[in-house]
């Protein structure tokens, strides 16, 4: 059970530096618990949610992120398992497959041959 008459304690405000200029310092600051409606303090080292899936932490391997004899194609499979439990990349891997992206893009033809005749709804796209 908590008390809603937690208070943040600050340190000395109305001391003055060695030039005589009034500081306005705030350490050390000590936070006390927040105490939610029900009243329960959430701690502070563990999750609070404790039914949601932590994070990965990790920064995978090449060889995870990249398969093939040369590494030049992406597992798009574990990118996906990766990113949908927030795991990150390094700049490497992130650079090799905007670079991969880039590659394939502009090999892809931009633009739309209609036959003849036209009517504006061709016209317009």
């Amino acid at each position: 059970m908590c008390s809603r008459d937690f208070k943040i304690v600050i340190g000395d405000t109305d001391s003055e530096d060695e030039f005589g200029i009034e500081s306005d310092n705030h350490f050390p600051r000590q936070y006390l618990p927040y105490c939610s409606g029900s009243g329960l303090v959430p701690t502070m080292t563990g999750r609070v949610a404790k039914d949601v899936i932590q994070p990965i932490n990790r920064i995978p391997r090449n060889n995870e992120v990249f398969i093939g004899e040369d590494h030049n194609n992406i597992n798009l499979e574990f990118i996906k398992l990766h990113f949908k439990y927030e795991g990150r990349l390094s700049e490497y891997q992130a650079a090799k497959i905007i670079q991969t992206a880039t590659k394939l893009f502009s090999e892809l033809p931009n633009t739309l041959s209609v036959r003849a005749p036209t009517s504006s709804k061709f016209y317009l796209l």
